[in-house]
């Protein structure tokens, strides 16, 4: 009963709760009985909980009742959370938001949704699905006002990294994404300006120009990232979908190889290489890879945005479930809408006003997207 009513609780009561009752639970069994080695934290916790699919169905024999009923309720907080939040920002009548109540629901389920089209070849959306989007692995640039903006800035951007490479920030700042390192292999690195959707102050502050390009282009930036990718030589991505087919990505190309055919990517059935100044588009929810054959690094800026399909309102809401994400996952930093989380666990990503983060509020704050 105690447990039961433990669900209405916030979560750092629902975790002490949890707690006192692990320790009871030790207390009372036999030693030769195993017990939990540890009570989950609330990061922990709702970081597991918002892995939608490895958390919709816990398997009981390998999580102890306790540590999976503390899980589900951090889960069902952070769903309440949402459709509290939701319903707050559209309030009946005040824009259509259905598939994003959609995408909630197949998020809860942890299962891809029946109307996601996969019997398309190569389309791989994963439970993080709205639906009713064009779906197809290649986008032309010259469709997206901005891109061209983005690419007449190219020296500016190459300059800058440049810059940065001779100060040392290679290898040592360009990092391996350790979610998925066997995917992306050790030979892919990357440096951040924003993940998540929020923005780095560190490494915001080292590329001051690059950020007033990005700011002064209507660019509708998604929840995914900014980055400057390296890829080593000899290496490569190896073929997967990042899943959320909301998100469309642009690759800048800034320092390419000079050897045809060496470095390029796959997205789809179709393979194509990147030139310095210009700009690729793709739907990375379709299977697709890289390879960099030559004897050099090759840079490119990437650039995630929002599915030009989605509506204000929907990006809006969209925005709102992955700002509640980071602040139950604990992360901190400056989003897109310039808000700035008190909260922050990931190295530049402070949660205080003032600094480079106030200017990244000023820079990006009042874009509507």
């Amino acid at each position: 009963m105690a447990i039961a009513a433990g669900r209405h609780l916030a979560p750092g009561a629902v975790f002490l709760l949890v707690l006192c009752l692990a320790r009871v639970e030790a207390f009372l069994q036999p030693p030769a009985t195993p017990v939990i080695p540890h009570a989950l934290t609330d990061a922990q916790g709702l970081k597991q909980c918002t892995n939608f699919r490895a958390v919709a169905t816990l398997p009981g024999s390998r999580t102890s009742s306790l540590s999976r009923m503390h899980m589900l309720s951090l889960r069902d907080n952070f769903f309440a959370a949402v459709d509290e939040e939701l319903k707050t920002q559209f309030p009946p009548g005040q824009g259509d938001i259905s598939r994003v109540r959609a995408f909630v629901e197949s998020c809860k389920a942890g299962t891809v949704p029946p109307s996601a089209p996969t019997d398309l070849p190569y389309f791989q959306p994963s439970e993080e699905y709205v639906p009713g989007l064009t779906a197809k692995p290649w986008h032309d640039p010259c469709s997206f006002e901005w891109v061209r903006g983005l690419e007449e800035a190219t020296p500016i951007i190459q300059e800058e990294l440049r810059q940065a490479l001779g100060q040392g920030q290679d290898p040592q700042d360009f990092r391996a994404d350790s979610n998925v390192m066997t995917v992306m292999g050790a030979g892919w690195t990357a440096l951040r300006l924003q993940r998540l959707g929020l923005w780095n102050e560190d490494v915001c502050a080292r590329f001051p120009r690059t950020l007033s390009v990005l700011a002064s282009l209507p660019i509708p930036f998604a929840v995914r990232g900014v980055m400057f990718a390296r890829q080593a030589p000899e290496t490569g991505v190896q073929a997967h979908s990042d899943g959320r087919n909301f998100i469309l990505t642009l690759h800048l190309g800034l320092r390419i190889p000079k050897e045809e055919g060496a470095c390029w990517i796959r997205v789809g059935g179709e393979r194509r290489s990147w030139q310095e100044g210009k700009a690729l588009v793709i739907d990375t929810t379709f299977e697709h890879e890289t390879g960099n054959g030559s004897t050099e690094d090759r840079y490119v800026l990437i650039v995630d945005f929002w599915h030009p399909d989605l509506s204000v309102e929907e990006r809006a809401a969209l925005r709102s479930f992955y700002d509640l994400r980071n602040r139950f996952e604990g992360r901190g930093g400056v989003t897109e809408g310039g808000k700035v989380s008190p909260q922050g666990s990931e190295r530049g990503e402070k949660g205080k006003e003032g600094g480079v983060l106030a200017g990244l509020a000023a820079l990006f704050g009042g874009r509507r997207q």
